[in-house]
């Protein structure tokens, strides 16, 4: 469990910085909403590899030795490696799009209101 909880806060942190810091020239010309999407995006691509990490160090045993595959009654045939893979990619996919409309949905409204000069001024 600590493997996998460092793995995704090492991920984050790493992929979250470096984006930062390789798109600082780029990023250093905007300002306001611009740069509250720009900073969104790599947040969320920090938290989307932070979720791929911690599910394949925490998953690894069903990516090597599959998952138990079952029918409707129960009855077992046995375990399956392409089921496994299966399972967690699309475990990884759902972790990515989940956060989406917590992370988009503020910073997008937030950009709209300041293009149409709709915030407060200090």
């Amino acid at each position: 469990m600590f493997k996998g909880y460092m793995g995704a806060v090492l991920a984050s942190i790493s992929i979250s910085v470096g984006l930062n810091k390789g798109f600082a020239p780029l990023t250093r010309r905007m300002s306001g909403a611009k740069m509250l999407i720009f900073s969104t995006i790599f947040n969320w691509i920090g938290v989307s590899a932070a979720n791929a990490t911690n599910i394949m160090l925490m998953r690894n045993k069903e990516l090597k030795e599959g998952i138990q595959v079952k029918d409707e009654t129960g009855k077992s045939y046995g375990k399956s490696l392409i089921a496994g893979k299966t399972a967690l990619t699309q475990t990884v996919i759902s972790r990515m799009i989940i956060p989406c409309c917590v992370m988009f949905g503020p910073a997008l409204s937030l950009a709209f209101l300041k293009m149409k000069n709709k915030t407060p001024k200090n």
